[in-house]
């Protein structure tokens, strides 16, 4: 696996665990998280999707974002040709 696939595993896994313990919290208990969809605030199943949602579509955005750059930064430089000799 190259490094770059790695980061981006990395970056969207702990950003959709971020989400999925703010969801199961919203279903263990209501009241502890706030999660809001269009203004209102979501309880339940919908809670958890939401939380998901939410936390998974930067992480998606920010693990391209750092797959981009670490790509960039551990190419490996090309072989000069022999065809600049005389």
């Amino acid at each position: 696996m190259s490094g770059a696939r790695k980061v981006f595993f990395i970056i969207f896994g702990f950003s959709l665990l971020i989400g999925l313990i703010i969801g199961l919290i919203n279903l263990v208990a209501p009241g502890a998280a706030s999660v809001e969809l269009n203004g209102e605030q979501v309880e339940g199943m919908t809670g958890l999707w939401t939380s998901l949602l939410a936390s998974g579509i930067p992480g998606l955005i920010f693990g391209l974002i750092g797959a981009g750059i670490t790509s960039l930064f551990t190419r490996s430089k090309k072989k000069r040709s022999n065809s600049n000799k005389w």
